[in-house]
């Protein structure tokens, strides 16, 4: 577990919750974000399926969520589902969330199972646009209170105001702003987009979600998420498009780091010079290590045992090692209390008959359950000597 804590440092910048799940899906970590969101702690759910404190809302939408769950764990892709309308099983309620769903790695480059990062930001924006659409009013106080930017376009996307709070963000005046005025805050590549789908999103869904780039008062381009949605006049009349903007930069970096942290360790464990394999083990009613299946293996092993890695996956290592795996087995359990208490097992010289190579081996568990195997290939060492003995 502390290989596990190691991983995951690279996500302690992440202004949200985070929820870990193992390979079938069952928590096994939750920052504090999740244990306040979820009104639950780690402790009282560790283990249990992530349903226990929330589900997605529908069927079809479950059903989504777990194509992309076994994507993510299969392809180690990391895909944004947003916005997701989320119903948390303690507080009873349903609320429309950003959801990230990341490989989980060890520090070894395993895969463990999947994190799931939960924006907590965008039902405050929501909460915000009915504050100000109920308002009515564009110089209402509750507007210039709210802490996040809200600006108020009319049908031609003319700005017709902008709060305070998002002023002081630009370092620019309503007067500069005004009319076609703010197009010049925002990145040039994000004009077209925001021009050609903010309307038509609105007529099609009710709302749009973009993430622009928007010019900070120091020159710099942040990372902005806008939730817009019809704006109503005192009237209850279509006046244009209100916006509540938010930096979400932090989270942004923290989303590449944690991406950056993943291509490290894939690369470094794919380009060992030793074989890697990582195993489940599977015990009998007594305790005793039956088999090991396989659940990832390096290039470097792939290459030793002269396989692919879609054949190995899932498999029992009784498949590809018929007439040794028997002895290894043996070797393991003889040893078992040894790597039950963390210790490493390490075979300095053995003769791998299948492929006719010579190795050095060594061994530790992980968890109970798991087991790792770093192979090295040493027929360059004893060639020498063999051909000695031959000659």
């Amino acid at each position: 577990m502390d290989m596990f804590k190691h991983s995951i440092t690279s996500c302690c910048n992440f202004k949200g919750a985070l929820i870990t799940l193992d390979n079938k899906y069952r928590i096994i970590h939750m920052n504090k974000e999740a244990e306040l969101l979820v009104n639950k702690d780690t402790a009282s759910v560790k283990g249990k399926s992530y349903k226990s404190i929330f589900t997605t809302s529908g069927y079809r939408s479950m059903y989504r969520l777990h194509s992309y769950m076994r994507m993510v764990g299969r392809q180690h892709v990391t895909l944004n589902l947003n916005p997701c309308e989320i119903y948390f099983v303690d507080r009873k309620t349903y609320e429309k969330k950003n959801l990230t769903l990341a490989p989980a790695f060890l520090a070894g480059g395993s895969v463990i199972g999947i994190n799931i990062f939960i924006s907590c930001q965008l039902d405050l924006e929501h909460r915000a646009l009915r504050r100000c659409n109920r308002s009515g009013c564009h110089n209402c106080y509750y507007i210039d209170e709210i802490p996040s930017g809200v600006w108020i376009l009319d049908n031609e996307l003319r700005l017709q105001y902008i709060n305070k709070m998002l002023l002081q963000f630009t370092g620019e005046t309503f007067e500069s702003l005004s009319g076609d005025g703010w197009y010049k805050i925002l990145h040039p590549e994000d004009v077209e987009l925001l021009r050609e789908e903010t309307l038509g999103g609105i007529l099609r869904r009710g709302y749009v979600l973009h993430e622009i780039r928007l010019l900070r008062y120091d020159g710099v381009y942040r990372n902005c998420r806008v939730l817009g949605t019809i704006h109503l006049d005192t009237k209850r009349n279509v006046a244009g498009v209100i916006g509540v903007l938010s930096d979400i930069s932090e989270q942004k970096d923290a989303e590449k780091k944690v991406f950056r942290g993943q291509t490290k360790y894939r690369s470094l464990f794919n380009n060992m010079e030793s074989g890697y394999a990582y195993f489940k083990i599977i015990y009998n009613d007594h305790g005793e290590v039956v088999d090991l299946i396989f659940l990832e293996t390096n290039c470097e092993y792939e290459r030793l045992a002269e396989q692919n890695q879609e054949n190995f996956i899932g498999k029992s290592i009784k498949e590809f090692y018929l007439d040794k795996s028997d002895e290894f087995l043996a070797y393991i359990n003889e040893n078992l209390h040894r790597l039950l208490k963390g210790q490493t097992l390490k075979i300095e010289e053995y003769y791998e008959e299948v492929h006719k190579k010579w190795c050095r081996f060594i061994i530790y568990t992980i968890e109970s359950n798991r087991l790792v195997l770093i192979a090295t290939d040493i027929s360059y060492l004893r060639k020498p000597i063999r051909e000695k003995v031959n000659f």
